[in-house]
């Protein structure tokens, strides 16, 4: 099932996020669910390791059809915001802002 233009750049931009949070220690999952086309992130703010899952944001988002609902769009519009405001705090802290 093929998604919107604009849903696909929403989503390559919070994968793109996930890359970056790595330089501030943030260990981000990105999840691609063909199966029901929805994807997922999971966020470790201080890292996680093989053994050590601690406290994290977990979200997802529904991608049903080329013209996504309201609802559709705000859930990928919230897993974005999410992504941004982290990397954003991220970046306030490696700065000292």
């Amino acid at each position: 099932m093929k998604i919107s233009n604009e849903a696909q750049k929403k989503v390559l931009r919070v994968l793109e996020i996930c890359l970056e949070l790595k330089q501030y220690g943030v260990d981000a999952f990105f999840y691609y669910y063909p199966h029901n086309n929805c994807i997922g992130i999971r966020v470790y703010l201080d890292g996680c390791t093989d053994d050590t899952f601690g406290p994290h944001i977990a979200k997802m988002a529904t991608l049903k059809s080329t013209e996504l609902t309201k609802n559709q769009h705000f859930e990928l519009d919230l897993v974005l915001e999410a992504m941004e405001g982290i990397l954003k705090n991220r970046n306030k802290i490696a700065y000292g802002l």
